[in-house]
């Protein structure tokens, strides 16, 4: 899809939504965290993944990264 759709996608995710969508974030955030030793293996990755989005602690980072960069923005 373009980025706005994208965009609008991760956004529900972030916000909870179920899904195929979710489920893809899920493996890809556990390929990455078991590829950078933050995860045991991929079921370990899932269930932390799932966690950070339950919580809202992912939301939580996307919403501190776009803050930081936002302050370059600037320049």
């Amino acid at each position: 899809g373009d980025p706005a759709t994208n965009a609008q996608i991760l956004r529900r995710v972030l916000e909870g939504e179920s899904g195929p969508f979710r489920n893809v974030v899920l493996a890809n955030a556990s390929a990455a965290m078991a590829a950078a030793g933050k995860a045991a293996d991929f079921r370990q990755g899932v269930k932390r993944a799932a966690e950070s989005l339950d919580s809202g602690a992912a939301f939580e980072k996307l919403r501190a990264l776009v803050s930081f960069t936002q302050q370059f923005a600037h320049y």
